[in-house]
């Protein structure tokens, strides 16, 4: 079975018995498969609560189906767990990736001013609390965290708003 990003980024996690991680290895499967709604069904119905892993899977194959309120769910009441650093990552990028889905752009950027505690140098959150800025219409902020951005950064921001967006404006 080839192993994804997220099963290497989750596996260790926590000290599982075999069941647990054949279970969540099997909602890892179904997802590389591209069936995000069967793995929601199949660790809604298996997956163990208690397991952070397992739990983190279930929250990925519902956002993947689309069903970004058990995502959100399952991702904050991840957080509130004491999660290993890059776990805590993942489930952050992910938590506003669905909170943006579903709209709630502020609670999003939120959840990337905390990322961006984290990782304080890291372009892609600088890049996504940029776009998150632009949707709310504060552009003087999207302008701060793109500025932040490395010169091909500048220039792939530039090139998909158009224009010079880094010129201040004369009014």
């Amino acid at each position: 079975m080839r192993t994804s990003i997220l099963c290497v980024a989750l596996l260790g996690l926590t000290a599982c018995a075999t069941s647990t991680h054949d279970r969540k290895m099997e909602g890892v499967a179904l997802l590389e498969q591209g069936k995000a709604n069967e793995a929601q069904a199949y660790l809604d119905a298996n997956g163990d609560t208690d397991d952070p892993a397992t739990q983190l899977v279930r929250a990925q194959a519902a956002q993947e189906a689309g069903d970004y309120e058990t995502a959100i769910t399952v991702y904050r009441n991840e957080l509130k767990r004491a999660l290993r650093p890059g776990v805590e990552q993942f489930a952050l990028v992910n938590l506003a990736a669905a909170l943006r889905a579903v709209g709630q752009t502020d609670e999003a950027y939120s959840t990337m001013q905390r990322l961006e505690r984290l990782r304080p140098n890291s372009e892609e959150v600088q890049r996504v609390m940029g776009a998150l800025a632009m949707e709310q219409g504060q552009i003087e902020l999207a302008r701060l965290h793109f500025g932040r951005l490395g010169p091909e950064g500048r220039e792939s921001v530039m090139n998909e708003v158009g224009g010079d967006f880094f010129a201040v404006d004369s009014q």
